[in-house]
């Protein structure tokens, strides 16, 4: 995938506190900084859609989970120790 290019317009203030992080060492240049900044939020947006649809399923009861379990689990013994 080929990177493409865009421009966006900050206030000075923001430009300052991205320069004083290159200045402290934290990232090499303004590029490394914003494309950093925009990883990050992708990656948030991402867990919170995911967080979101979580919410959304529907949720096993933990009396049924454990009946399904047990009830595969001697299917498994069954198998294995009849045949």
């Amino acid at each position: 995938m080929s990177p493409e290019t865009a421009l966006i317009r900050l206030h000075e203030r923001e430009f300052e506190f991205i320069d004083h992080s290159i200045k402290e060492g934290y990232y090499a240049d303004r590029d490394d900084f914003i494309r950093d900044a925009v990883k990050l939020l992708i990656h948030n947006v991402s867990k919170r859609k995911l967080d979101d649809m979580k919410i959304g399923m529907n949720k096993i009861p933990h009396d049924e989970l454990l009946q399904v379990v047990k009830g595969s689990r001697k299917e498994v013994y069954q198998q294995i120790w009849d045949d």
